[in-house]
């Protein structure tokens, strides 16, 4: 999932912000997600997210 919004970063003036949950939460009804299974991808790509910003800010 993660690497499907992988292009979906927000940008500021010194690089990328967050994700747009916009675009995952799309994703994830498309998919066909509901319930705590949702909610458990939801918390897995806020996950990388922050591990992904760690990086590119390091």
């Amino acid at each position: 999932m993660f690497t499907l919004i992988g292009t979906q970063w927000h940008n500021g003036v010194n690089g990328p912000t967050g994700l747009r949950y916009e675009t995952l939460f799309d994703l994830l009804d498309r998919k066909g997600y509901a319930g705590e299974n949702w909610w458990r991808l939801f918390d897995d790509v806020r996950l990388m997210e922050a591990e992904a910003l760690k990086t590119m800010r390091s």
